[in-house]
C-alpha cells in the first residue's frame, strides 16, 4: 500500500510477488483481504488477477477508484465492493464466469463500463468477414 496526496491510500497488486523469497503469481485477492480499510481510496489490479474473494474490499468506505480493466477476471465474490464508495467500474468481461450476490453493491454507483467491447467488436467483424469468404468460395464453387 503507498499513500497518495489525498491522504488515502492506493492497493496496487503486482503481477508477481515476493513471498519468502519466491516469486509468485499474484491470481487471487482473498476473502476479506482489505475489508474495513477505512483509508483505501484506489486499487489497481494487473492482468494476472483471475478472482476477488468475498467481501474483499466491504465497506472500505473511501474506496472510489478500482482499475479492474486490465484484469481477466473469473470470479468476483459476494459484496467484494459492498459498502464502497466506487462510482465507476471498468470490467472486462471476456473471460469473467460469475459476479456474487452485492458484489458492487453501493450508493454511489454511476458508470459500469465494458473493457473490451472493442475487442469484441472487432472479433465478431472477423468473424462475420471470414464467412462472407467462405460463403462466396462456396458459392463460386457450385
Amino acid at each position: 500500500l503507498m499513500w497518495r496526496a489525498d491522504g488515502l491510500k492506493m492497493a496496487v497488486i503486482p503481477e508477481n510477488v515476493t513471498v519468502n523469497g519466491k516469486s509468485l503469481k499474484a491470481t487471487k485477492i482473498a476473502a476479506n483481504a482489505f475489508a474495513n480499510q477505512a483509508d483505501l481510496g484506489y486499487v489497481l489490479l494487473s492482468s494476472a488477477m483471475k478472482e476477488i474473494g468475498e467481501k474483499a474490499f466491504y465497506n472500505c468506505a473511501a474506496l472510489k477508484v478500482a482499475d479492474l480493466s486490465a484484469c481477466k477476471l473469473e470470479k468476483i465474490g459476494a459484496s467484494a465492493f459492498e459498502g464502497t464508495a466506487v462510482s465507476t467500474v471498468t470490467l472486462a468481461l471476456s473471460e469473467l464466469k460469475e459476479v456474487g450476490a452485492y458484489a458492487f453493491k453501493t450508493q454511489t454507483m454511476m458508470y459500469f463500463t465494458v473493457a473490451d467491447w472493442r475487442r469484441k467488436q472487432s472479433d465478431d467483424r472477423q468473424r462475420r468477414s471470414e464467412r462472407r469468404r467462405i460463403l462466396l468460395r462456396i458459392r463460386k464453387y457450385r
